[in-house]
C-alpha cells in the first residue's frame, strides 16, 4: 500500500487493509533456522497527518503467527496485536539519522513523493516479535535425558541419572 505525499497535504488520511503474508514470510525464511510463519493476512490500520514536510503516522496491526516453541519444540500459535507511532522526515543527501529521546515515537525517513505503508507495517511487525517464542509462559520444555515433552508427561530421568550427566549443574 503506497500513498502519495500530495494526498495528505491538506487533510489527515486513514488507511485500512489486509497485508498479504508472502512478503513477511519471505523475510522470515531468510533466517536459516526460522520457525516463524504468518498464517493469515495481518490487518493494518494507519492514520497519517502531515506536519510541514514530516509525516506523522499512528497505526496498529494484528495477525496470527505460527511458530515452534523454543523450549518444547511443539508447533504453536499466537495472536499479534501491536500499536506503533512513526514520524517520517524527508531524507536529505549526506544527512545522518538523528536519535530521538522519546521511546514511543520512532523516527524514520522517506525519499521521493510517496511512502510505502506496507513496508512500514512489515518492518514494525518484524521488530515486535519476541526473541523467545513459547507455547505458554510456564512451558516446561523437553527432558534433557529422554527427549520427552515435560508438558505432556513427567519422567523420572533426572532421578535415575543422578550426577552422571556433566550438564546436571545447568539443569538444576
Amino acid at each position: 500500500m503506497k500513498i502519495l505525499l500530495k494526498d495528505i497535504l491538506f487533510e489527515d488520511i486513514e488507511r485500512e487493509w489486509d497485508e498479504d503474508v508472502e512478503e513477511a514470510n519471505a523475510l522470515f525464511n531468510i533466517e536459516p533456522h526460522n520457525t516463524l510463519k504468518l498464517i493469515v493476512p495481518f490487518h493494518v490500520t494507519m492514520k497519517l497527518h502531515r506536519i510541514g514536510d514530516n509525516v506523522d503516522i499512528v497505526g496498529k496491526y494484528e495477525g496470527k503467527l505460527e511458530f515452534v516453541c523454543d523450549r518444547c519444540s511443539e508447533k504453536s500459535y499466537t495472536h499479534l496485536e501491536e500499536r506503533f507511532h512513526y514520524l517520517l522526515q524527508p531524507k536529505k543527501p549526506g544527512e545522518e539519522a538523528i536519535e530521538e529521546g522519546d521511546e514511543e515515537l520512532e523516527v524514520g525517513y522517506y525519499e521521493g513523493d510517496e511512502i510505502d505503508l506496507s513496508e512500514l507495517a512489515i518492518e514494525h511487525l518484524m521488530l515486535s516479535i519476541p526473541m523467545r517464542m513459547l507455547c505458554k509462559e510456564d512451558c516446561k520444555g523437553i527432558c534433557p535425558y529422554c527427549g520427552g515433552n515435560k508438558n505432556e508427561r513427567e519422567c523420572d530421568c533426572e532421578k535415575k541419572a543422578g550426577k552422571s550427566n556433566p550438564f546436571s549443574i545447568l539443569i538444576n
